[in-house]
């Protein structure tokens, strides 16, 4: 009877594990501004954010996540790379940020920041009249949206995760704990 509890014990810790793992925020809409120079009227966009759930900082209900990787893709332009640290982050509102020109989207979003779902609506931030999504540096160019339209974000999970250290200890002690039950019924 230990035994069965603490291989059902063994079970429910390893089904309840939190896995730190890659996670996508997916911005698109179509933006009115500019692109190195070049008008853009209306012109569809994707934004992708790359990050780890592990590398979410703060308590609830603020958070922060950096982003690993940021990726800007303008119907008629080639895919660039952001070139400043972008972040999201929650605080009552959901934003995007830039290190360079602060924040550029608002909305709704998962109050947690890990979790997917969506589409959540968003627009531009504005703070004293002015957007904040102003010449923010790619490897394209500089960008501005003036206006957005049909703003929607998505927030998804990669396929596969990573086991928070703190689950693989309690396996690792489970399974010893296992280990000795076993070595001390055979006395």
């Amino acid at each position: 009877m230990k035994a069965a509890t603490l291989v059902v014990s063994v079970v429910s810790c390893w089904c309840s594990a939190g896995y730190a793992g890659t996670i996508y925020y997916t911005f698109t809409g179509s933006a009115t501004g500019d692109y190195n120079g070049t008008p853009l009227n209306t012109t569809p966009f994707t934004i992708v954010l790359t990050g780890d759930t592990g590398a979410r900082t703060g308590s609830g209900p603020a958070y922060q996540l950096t982003a690993t990787a940021a990726t800007v893709g303008v119907d008629g332009f080639p895919t660039a790379d952001f070139s400043d640290t972008m972040s999201v982050y929650v605080n009552g509102l959901f934003t995007l940020n830039s290190s360079a020109k602060g924040s550029l989207f608002e909305g709704t979003g998962p109050a947690d920041l890990i979790s997917p779902g969506g589409p959540y609506g968003f627009g531009l931030f504005s703070h004293a009249g002015q957007t904040q999504f102003n010449s923010v540096a790619t490897t394209g160019g500089l960008l501005t949206f003036s206006s957005l339209a049909g703003g929607a974000m998505t927030v998804s999970l990669g396929t596969t995760g990573i086991p928070e250290p703190s689950t693989s200890v309690l396996t690792i002690g489970a399974l010893l704990g296992l280990s000795l039950l076993g070595k001390l019924r055979l006395r």
